[in-house]
């Protein structure tokens, strides 16, 4: 993702990244051109489009922050794949834009990394824009300066961006709008920016596009060959190369490949569970030797009973049960207890009281 800004009292941030937009466009990339200027946005009028569907009508939507919604809510400018969501031209609605898509900026960061690339127009650079999220998400940050401009608005990025080549962004360039008053060291030195270089953008070309069309490729043949070579320079930033894919930035540092090793180092955590299974066949074993004899039952009846015998090599000879006769058994009737007879036992004499003379 690219954000571009422009310095106090230099605008163009709006021109150029609607001019990078068209010349990828032109070459057949998918392109998405947002506006988040948080003072109020002017495609709408340099392209002569509404300002809606755009950018205020994503965030009225509610829907989640991916590509098919956000290219529902663009309009098609010159190519079917330059997809530009222009932002309301009042500062009371734009600031609500510009706070919403710095919310989804890592979103923005990764569908630039896989679908298409996304430029994000953010207007003058502020204390505010340079630590928002358009800025710290961001693969590159471009900062389009004219010759008179003042730099002091740069101090806000100095402890934002960061330079050198293979770091995660977001990295910091600088194009000037005329001929550069400082040269490429100058300006790594006292702005921490890596310059890419100077465009001449005519006053009757700034809305104007059709020089990306094919049937007008001569026209502004030069500010055509200055804006490319720029743009070369800044493509990455917008997407990067497909056969280099970007790491996820909220997932930290990227696992170690898996170690291959040979079959042969292997192989002892598979002998130490085979051990292991052994050890358990042993202790089975000794289990059923402790088990008692079992008497097997024979399946008929007139057959006779085996004793398996474990710890010889052969049965022992079988138990032959005794023929059982019926006739010789005696049955003994219990004996009869003797009758108990009970006697009345003696009346005693009557008792006579005589009475007393």
């Amino acid at each position: 993702m690219l954000t571009v800004y422009s310095t106090h009292g230099s605008p163009g941030a709006s021109t150029v990244a609607m001019q990078l937009a068209a010349h990828w466009a032109s070459g057949g990339r998918r392109v998405l051109l947002i506006e988040a200027d948080p003072n109020g946005g002017s495609l709408s009028h340099q392209l002569g489009i509404q300002f809606t569907p755009g950018t205020a009508s994503f965030v009225a939507s509610g829907l989640p922050p991916l590509s098919t919604h956000l290219i529902d809510h663009a309009q098609d400018v010159l190519f079917e794949n330059l997809h530009v969501m222009p932002a309301p031209a009042g500062p009371s609605g734009a600031r609500g834009v510009f706070e919403a898509f710095a919310g989804i900026a890592e979103d923005l960061r990764s569908i630039s990394g896989s679908e298409m690339a996304v430029i994000v127009d953010g207007g003058r650079v502020t204390a505010e824009t340079a630590a928002s999220g358009l800025t710290t998400a961001a693969a590159g940050v471009l900062v389009v300066v004219r010759s008179n401009s003042q730099l002091s608005s740069l101090e806000h990025l100095k402890d934002v961006l960061t330079v050198g080549d293979g770091v995660d962004g977001p990295q910091g360039c600088v194009v000037t709008v005329g001929k550069s008053a400082m040269d490429p060291d100058e300006w790594l030195e006292r702005c921490g920016l890596n310059y890419r270089g100077s465009i001449d953008i005519a006053e009757d070309l700034v809305s104007d596009l059709s020089s990306y069309l094919g049937r007008a490729k001569r026209k502004s043949k030069k500010w055509r060959a200055n804006l490319e070579s720029v743009g070369s320079g800044l493509s990455p930033f917008a997407q990067p190369d497909d056969s280099t894919p970007r790491r996820n930035r909220n997932a930290g540092p990227p696992p170690p490949p898996p170690a291959t090793e040979p079959v042969e180092e292997a192989q002892p955590e598979v002998l130490e569970a085979t051990v292991g299974f052994a050890v358990q066949e042993q202790d089975r074993g000794r289990a059923e030797e402790a088990q008692p004899e079992v008497l097997e039952a024979p399946a008929d009846p007139a057959e006779p009973l085996v004793v398996s015998d474990p710890a010889g090599d052969a049965p022992a000879p079988p138990l032959a049960p005794a023929p059982l006769d019926h006739t010789q058994i005696h049955y003994e009737t219990p004996p009869t207890e003797p009758q108990i007879h009970y006697e009345a036992p003696p009346t005693e004499p009557p008792i006579h009281y005589e009475a007393p003379p």
